[in-house]
């Protein structure tokens, strides 16, 4: 293998290393255990998402939503680092087109 190569092996390797061990869309309040945990989180309001973000600290940034938006809900989905992260809330917010979301939801 090449420099290159090599280089990207180990990247992608890291990357799967950090996946989640778990997989799946969760209940924030079902949660027992805390741990920082790092994602996207959906911020849903009579059975409509109205926000999503990302994390490194998904407990944490859920919590200080609490004072600033009025949701039912809070959902999250853990991708194991930054980058997995905002790829995901980018396409989400695309797809969903949440009523808080604004800058993913333009058209350019």
């Amino acid at each position: 293998m090449t420099g290159d190569k090599i280089q990207i092996f180990q990247s992608v390797k890291k990357a799967v290393e950090e996946l989640p061990d778990s997989v799946g869309v969760f209940l924030i309040s079902d949660v027992v255990e805390y741990e920082q945990r790092c994602g996207v989180y959906f911020l849903a309001k009579d059975n409509a998402i109205v926000y999503i973000g990302k994390s490194i600290d998904l407990h944490r940034r859920i919590a200080q939503h609490i004072s600033k938006i009025r949701f039912d809900k809070a959902f999250y989905c853990e991708t194991g680092n930054e980058f997995m992260a905002a790829v995901l809330e980018e396409e989400l917010i695309r797809t969903f087109k949440p009523q808080l979301n604004r800058v993913f939801t333009r058209e350019i």
